[in-house]
């Protein structure tokens, strides 16, 4: 398995984790799981560490359909507040900030970030 869900419990947030090749259907089964954890903790912030994420762009599509379905069934409950860390592959980056913006177009509030520690700074700023 390329990723991994987890309650960080001193932050109160979810964390994904991605390492390695990832498939669309890597990316299905770990939003599942995230909105399924987050949903049974009543948690609405997310980290999404994507630091040694390796996607191609073929992954794209997947990604968009994937930020379509954020508000529709239970299976994609959608966090309210999602920080992701930028991958260190230039081709994953390409893919990461495609997809901010794909989700960021559907009004989610989703912000890619070069490292982790400025991204939970935001993540848990209060709106």
């Amino acid at each position: 398995m390329s990723w991994s869900v987890e309650h960080d419990d001193v932050l109160n947030i979810v964390v994904s984790t991605y390492a390695g090749k990832c498939t669309g259907r890597d990316f299905r089964e770990a939003v599942a799981a995230r909105s399924a954890m987050a949903g049974k903790l009543g948690l609405n912030k997310a980290l999404i560490d994507a630091g040694k994420l390796e996607v191609s762009a073929a992954a794209t599509f997947d990604l968009y359909d994937i930020a379509g379905h954020y508000n529709h069934g239970a299976n994609f409950q959608c966090t309210r507040k999602i920080a992701i860390t930028r991958p260190d592959s230039a081709e994953s980056r390409k893919v990461v900030d495609f997809y901010e913006t794909a989700c960021l177009n559907r009004g989610l509030d989703v912000k890619v970030f070069e490292e982790r520690n400025s991204a939970v700074e935001w993540l848990l700023e209060e709106y």
